[in-house]
């Protein structure tokens, strides 16, 4: 009997417990504080929901999640996200815990060069529980301690030594973070209550409401942020952070995008185009129909009417910033008087409103800081006129060495004026001190690199712009067609140029990071003005394939990176200048050896004929091998033209069919291993009819046709070993 008072004796104490329990749960006062409130004002980037339970639940079953889960990088995180779930299932006290908790994660910078993250999760009334230590029991790991002001800070340690979480409970929130600096930032933050509490991100976030998922950009944060990827995208960003204020967005997991959209606000205390931008008309974008499907990325500013836009960032720094509008119109009054021109009539005149900044994907004769300017012109012809009317007025003032290249038709002028653009369009021409330009269909497309321009004078001809490319003219379409602001990346490209231009270390992580960088092919960011805040869009297009597609579009620039211009231009014919023998009959051409100087060597033999040349010529490297063998017929190339590699064996580089100067025939061109590498029909100087690329190794490369200069039909791409790779149609140049 004694035994059994005994047993029921703990029985009812253990009820009283639970009862006990209960009623505290029910009924303790705990002060309700929102995970918000723990994320630090210098946050870059936070990520909030209402229900951590339904919103991972979506996250996990959209279609981006299952594409990008199967990436490499994330096989460690998806191991332990399925460890939280089983946790979630099979514990009563962690479901209890997190089922349909709020949360917030946010971004924040270590230093000028790391970033971290921190969370915090309203536990409620567990957050008045020692929960921490049946957590860490329940996944068997070991925990240390630590004070941090007044609060106690569990680090719990994994497998790796670097694999260390800190924890702590503040009220009723959980909060944790792989950096111990950046908790311990944390929670200084917050007990000092320095959090996201500033007026104009409350504005941001009242205009927008609320979703399943919500994020806010901190733009004072953006540029070193930015920096941290690439240094020269801080100071690209600067007047960014300085400027706009907070993007306020609610997420919308669409298929395998990731969608974002809500409201942008900024500081209106300080003068800057955007106030000027919010005020104005939008304008079309349309600067990618002429800008190099190798743009890496480009911003465009568009206004419908750039003279009222202009007048009014002029009024309002005159008002709120007396001296930098003192400063500036002493300098355009210097430079108008010295050049004896008004700026109103040679440049505002023709200007329409769009503005485009491009970085192209590097190549190997290229600077990292080579862009292009892209300024859209009301009238073309205008613009030619009082930009050469300009030019006309620098020459009578400063020694230009440069005169005009004429490239394929077009134009290439040096603006050789220091400081020019710098003074209309401030640090974001840094790099422009000089610049080259020329004109492109409607634009005018200025550079400080006369490749940039050359390349896209190359790429604009054979409709190689970024608007035609499959990917990007499908993402675009998802955008208004009008807008204020806008950024495009094509990531695959970003990727290569960072690459290109990182240090050791940041090619490490690239390296480790890639398929997951490259898989969010297009990302696009876009503001258009609605009252006094921006209207904001924010897509990143999710594409798997889109390694295969850079892949494949690297293979077809590499297969039609042949020799073809060189002789569609007649580059390889002779100059034939006051130096060269004009007897008739056989002439042979001595020139004196470029190193030894005391040798002469022969380069050219034929036969001249009313000082034109006849028949079959002879041309030499200076080594003595034979360079080529040209057909003329009264001066003309007229027949099969043959051109070798600089060897003794004589290997064959092309062989080219002309008539009357103009390529028309056949165009087979050679590796210098003498396999071939393009079989090619060309009718009157354009490609037309079969096209065939090979690999070195001797295997078809692709396999296509063309039709009027331009990619038409079935065409196949195949690997080394010749499996086929992909297939594409196309018609008229557009897939």
């Amino acid at each position: 009997m004694k035994i059994i008072k005994i047993f029921l004796y703990l029985i009812g104490l253990v009820a009283l417990c639970l009862i006990g329990f209960f009623i505290y749960m029910q009924f303790v006062k705990v002060e309700r504080l929102k995970p918000l409130q723990s994320m630090s004002s210098e946050s870059v980037l936070i990520i909030e929901t209402e229900n951590l339970t339904t919103a991972w639940r979506e996250i996990k079953e959209s279609a981006l999640w299952e594409s990008i889960i199967e990436g490499d990088y994330f096989e460690e995180y998806e191991a332990n996200m399925m460890s939280f779930d089983s946790l979630m299932v099979e514990n009563a006290l962690v479901r209890n815990i997190f089922k349909d908790r709020p949360l917030a994660l946010s971004v924040q910078m270590l230093d000028n060069a790391n970033f971290e993250t921190v969370f915090a999760v309203d536990i409620g009334k567990y957050g008045k529980l020692s929960v921490l230590p049946q957590l860490t029991s329940l996944l068997d790991v070991e925990m240390k301690e630590r004070q941090v002001d007044s609060l106690t800070v569990h680090s719990i340690q994994f497998d790796k030594p670097t694999d260390v979480i800190h924890i702590c409970i503040h009220e009723n929130l959980l909060i944790g973070s792989l950096s111990s600096k950046l908790m311990n930032r944390t929670i200084k933050a917050i007990q000092k209550e320095q959090w996201f509490n500033q007026a104009k991100f409350i504005e941001a976030k009242n205009e927008t409401g609320t979703g399943l998922l919500n994020f806010y950009l901190n733009y004072s944060q953006l540029d070193n942020f930015a920096g941290s990827f690439a240094t020269e995208l801080k100071s690209s960003l600067a007047d960014v952070s300085r400027i706009l204020a907070y993007s306020s967005l609610v997420a919308d997991l669409e298929d395998k995008n990731l969608r974002l959209a809500g409201h942008t606000n900024y500081f209106d205390t300080i003068p800057s185009v955007v106030d000027a931008l919010i005020k104005a008309e939008s304008g079309k974008m349309e600067a990618h129909n002429v800008l190099p499907s190798q743009t890496a990325f480009f911003t465009s500013v568009n206004t419908n009417n750039f003279q009222e836009f202009y007048t009014d960032v002029l009024g309002q720094y005159s008002t709120t910033a007396p001296e930098v509008y003192k400063d500036y119109t002493n300098g355009i009054r210097k430079a108008e008087k010295w050049l004896g021109l008004e700026f109103n009539d040679v440049l505002f005149s023709w200007i329409k409103g769009e503005f485009a900044l491009a970085k192209l994907n590097p190549q190997t004769n290229a600077r990292e800081f080579d862009a292009l300017f892209v300024i859209k012109a009301n009238d073309i012809d205008l613009a030619k006129e009082k930009l050469s009317l300009l030019l006309k007025h620098i020459k009578k003032r400063t020694p230009v060495r440069f005169d005009q290249i004429d490239y394929r038709n077009h134009q290439i002028h040096l603006l050789q004026m220091k400081g020019f653009f710098k003074l209309f369009f401030g640090g974001m021409m840094q790099g422009m001190e000089k610049p080259y330009f020329t004109y492109v269909d409607d634009y005018v497309v200025f550079s400080n690199s006369i490749n940039s321009l050359m390349g896209m004078i190359d790429d604009y001809l054979v409709g190689n712009t970024i608007a035609r490319t499959p990917s990007f003219k499908s993402f675009i379409e998802e955008f208004d067609n009008e807008s204020n602001f806008s950024l495009f990346v094509q990531t695959p490209k970003v990727y290569q140029h960072l690459y290109y231009y990182s240090d050791r270390e940041t090619k490490k992580s690239l390296r480790k990071n890639k398929n997951l960088i490259i898989n969010f092919a297009n990302i696009g960011w876009q503001l258009k003005a609605n009252g006094q805040t921006f209207e904001t869009v924010l897509l990143a297009k999710h594409d798997e394939n889109a390694m295969l597609y850079e892949e494949l579009e690297k293979m077809q620039n590499a297969a039609e990176d042949l020799y073809i211009d060189e002789y569609r231009e007649l580059k390889f014919k002779m100059r034939l200048d006051d130096t060269f023998p004009w007897n008739e009959g056989t002439v042979n051409y001595w020139v004196s050896h470029p190193e030894r100087v005391q040798d002469s060597v022969m380069i050219h033999e034929g036969e001249m004929r009313d000082s034109l040349p006849q028949n079959l010529w002879r041309n030499y490297y200076v080594s003595g091998n034979i360079q080529s063998a040209i057909p003329y017929d009264d001066g003309e190339v007229d027949g099969t033209a043959v051109f070798y590699f600089d060897d003794e064996q004589h290997t064959v580089k092309a062989e080219v069919d002309f008539d009357e100067d103009v390529l028309d025939g056949d165009y087979k061109e050679f590796y210098s291993n003498g396999r071939k590498k393009a079989l090619l029909s060309i009718d009157e100087g354009l490609l037309d009819g079969d096209a065939l690329f090979y690999y070195r190794n001797g295997q078809i490369k692709i396999e296509g046709r063309y039709k009027n200069g331009l990619r038409h039909g079935k065409w196949k791409h195949y690997t080394k070993s010749g499996d086929l790779l992909n297939k594409e149609s196309w018609r008229k140049g557009e897939e």
